[in-house]
């Protein structure tokens, strides 16, 4: 019965492992494929940068704050009267501080990690509300990640496990386009860092930021 047990966890766990591949494996492919076609938005640059702060979440205490560039790419899918799809390449830099977490004697978590991050990220781009400047969209998207160590401090009985410094960065967003040309963003963010179990620990890091962004 062990023996099953351990066979169906086995499989459920490669499972996984291979929806996740396929799915990062295809938003690279769209992000590749998007920029080989005829650009939009031709007035507006295709750079943008964002800058986001918040903290851990699902009771991690840290602090977490996040730059990023983005270059968004040349491609609009499945348009309708009140929306498309779109997307864009991400390359971040994110700090998770937990210097002020008092550490527990069996605590010997990293008080700080900073990771470096590149994501295709799918957008889903809502019309302008009204005659206003201000557009809704919502994102996913599914990267790879590395991170300076493969433990953070809790506060508890124990560090977070990490497994390896090579995570898959997983995130949702809902935001908002406004101003001129709808240069400007601001967003929440929820993060989720983990390796998919490809690692001997896999107990992930989560965050959620609030994220300001201008576009070119």
């Amino acid at each position: 019965m062990l023996n099953q047990l351990r066979l169906q966890k086995l499989s459920l766990s490669s499972l996984l492992t291979a929806r996740w591949i396929f799915c990062v494996s295809m938003c690279f492919g769209l992000g590749v494929i998007s920029n080989l076609a005829q650009a939009q938005e031709a007035d507006l640059s295709p750079w943008s940068l964002s800058a986001s702060y918040g903290e851990g979440a699902r009771g991690q205490m840290h602090d977490a704050a996040r730059v990023g560039v983005q270059r968004r790419w040349q491609a609009r899918w499945w348009e309708t009267s009140w929306g498309h799809m779109t997307g864009y390449w991400d390359l971040s830099f994110a700090d998770f501080d937990a210097s002020d977490v008092t550490p527990s004697a069996t605590d010997r978590g990293a008080s700080r990690i900073w990771a470096v991050a590149l994501a295709p990220v799918i957008r889903w781009q809502f019309e302008p509300i009204g005659n206003t400047t201000i557009a809704p969209y919502l994102e996913l998207a599914v990267g790879v990640s590395y991170l300076s160590d493969d433990k953070l401090r809790s506060g508890k009985e124990r560090s977070l496990p990490l497994g390896s410094h090579f995570q898959f960065e997983d995130r949702g967003v809902a935001g908002l386009r406004f101003g001129r040309r709808g240069r400007w963003e601001l967003a929440y963010q929820w993060f989720h860092y983990s390796n998919l179990d490809l690692a001997s620990a896999n107990h992930g890091v989560d965050n959620q930021l609030i994220m300001l962004g201008y576009r070119f």
